[in-house]
């Protein structure tokens, strides 16, 4: 005779397969939201590396006070570049340069609140850093704005400026017809002389791999979702992104040099580099609607079915511990895991800080 199962076992039997619950903190305290604030591709390489990490700088906030020089490099480079593109269609010169990173500074110091020495010392040598590469940069992509390439042009030129600094949210709509908004920032959006709309996306590195590039380009997480973006915003297939590369100057300040000295010193070193393609260069990666679509079906929607179970309660959280270091050292969220010291960091109010807006502490 066989028996029939107990409604005491079949109870136990459906606990065992009930998924993990993120341990989220209440509602009311979320900074990040996945319906509401939706995900960026910073958040998903964050996610992907180590969900713990990512509950913590984005559905809790926390952020790292500590003032990284090739950081502020790059977003001084980015705002003053947005600025330069933006508007009169004239070549800018060096007291536009300055204005527009006094600007930005004065933003930086607001956001902070309290600048310490250090953090004054670290900056000068930022401003000391990005104020020639700037004019070398206005220098080597005149054409830009003129037209005319003095050092010549072998890739995709920008004819008439769509966006420059945009910030964009798309909708990613889910089979059961919820949908979570993509957002970001498209550094330009151009162009070419037939029409063809490009992305233009600004990257500043200590260090340029040509051939290592050139080879991710077509699987860069955040170039595909851009051109991904760009398609849902405008409803038409783009041509491609033209990969706008800065070296960010690898110049060492000597103990007793002053600054000026050393700006000048730098100046001096990109003029002589302008026409080699050392400080500055630009490919251009053409993409398909089937290679878009292929990234979309193999990387895109897998990604954000499982990011919204994890959000859920329907996908286990976890800490990766291989995600605590990377080649730049400890992560910035390496102290809150491994001892609970939050020492050093500050919460914010909103979900991306990576994105224009007031950031202010909690």
């Amino acid at each position: 005779m066989v028996k029939k199962k107990t409604g005491a076992r079949r109870t136990k039997a459906r606990t065992r397969q009930r998924p993990t619950v993120c341990p989220f903190i209440p509602p009311e305290n979320r900074v990040w939201d996945f319906w509401r604030d939706g995900v960026t591709q910073s958040f998903l390489s964050t996610w992907s590396a180590c969900p713990e990490q990512a509950r913590l700088r984005y559905v809790q906030g926390w952020t790292e006070r500590r003032v990284s020089e090739p950081l502020e490099f790059g977003n001084l480079f980015h705002f003053v570049l947005s600025e330069l593109y933006h508007g009169k269609r004239k070549l800018p010169d060096a007291a536009r340069i300055n204005t527009n990173m006094d600007t930005w500074y004065d933003e930086w110091c607001r956001d902070r609140k309290v600048v310490s020495s250090t953090e004054e010392e670290t900056m000068s040598k930022v401003f000391a850093l990005a104020r020639p590469t700037l004019a070398g940069y206005v220098d080597r992509w005149a054409g830009d704005w003129t037209g005319r390439y003095k050092l010549g042009c072998d890739v995709v030129r920008p004819v008439k400026w769509i966006a420059t600094e945009q910030v964009f949210r798309v909708p990613f709509v889910f089979p059961d017809e919820k949908v979570v908004h993509l957002t970001g920032m498209f550094d330009g959006v151009f162009e070419d002389a037939k029409g063809g709309v490009w992305l233009l996306e600004t990257k500043t590195k200590s260090r340029i791999d040509e051939d290592g590039l050139s080879a991710s380009l077509p699987f860069d997480r955040q170039v595909c979702l851009y051109l991904w973006a760009l398609r849902q915003k405008y409803g038409k297939q783009v041509r491609g992104v033209l990969y706008n590369v800065v070296r960010r100057p690898g110049n060492r300040l000597g103990k007793t040099e002053k600054l000026a000295a050393f700006e000048s010193r730098i100046a001096t070193d990109i003029r002589s580099k302008l026409g080699t393609g050392h400080h500055f260069i630009r490919w251009e990666v053409r993409m398909s609607a089937k290679e878009l679509n292929a990234w979309d079906a193999s990387y895109l929607t897998p990604a954000l079915h499982d990011v919204r179970a994890w959000w859920e309660g329907r996908r286990p959280h976890y800490m990766n511990p291989d995600a605590l270091f990377s080649k730049y050292g400890k992560a910035s969220m390496f102290n809150p895991i491994v001892s609970g010291d939050f020492t050093g960091h500050y919460r914010r109010t909103r979900a991306f800080n990576e994105l224009p807006g007031t950031d202010t502490e909690v």
